[in-house]
């Protein structure tokens, strides 16, 4: 039999200590598909004028969302998709002919959401947007 060592005691602390390190979960708060399933209700506006149009997102834990603006009783309905980063929410939606996008700050203790949107898949200024979660 092998003498032991300090070495091998050293050694084996160490991989143990290296193994319950990465298995801790940090638990940053809900994810955000928590935060933001759901209907948002609100309005939108060209340009610089203030929102005044009909327009609510409602948002899937998936990362799908539709987007609804017109007429609320029989609204424009657009696929799309979205993603928050901290709280950065942004989207990318798009009818027949082309593609919309928002970018957003979430206010989480508020439920609510004011940023742009705009034409194409990236640039958000063709006009502003706030919507309030229900």
């Amino acid at each position: 039999m092998k003498p032991f060592n300090i070495s091998s005691l050293l050694a084996a602390i160490l991989i143990a200590a290296c193994t319950f390190v990465s298995c801790k979960k940090d638990k940053d708060g809900p994810a955000p598909g928590e935060i933001m399933e759901g209907n948002w209700n609100g309005l939108y506006a060209e340009d610089n004028d203030d929102p005044a149009f009909y327009f609510e997102l409602v948002i899937h834990r998936d990362g799908t969302l539709q987007v609804k603006s017109g007429n609320p009783a029989d609204p424009y309905v657009m696929p799309g998709t979205w993603s928050l980063n901290k709280d950065v929410f942004k989207a990318v939606y798009h009818d027949q002919d082309a593609y919309m996008n928002l970018t957003a700050k979430l206010d989480g203790a508020k439920k609510k959401l004011s940023g742009n949107w705009g034409y194409g898949k990236e640039i958000p200024d063709s006009g502003n947007f706030l919507v309030t979660k229900e």
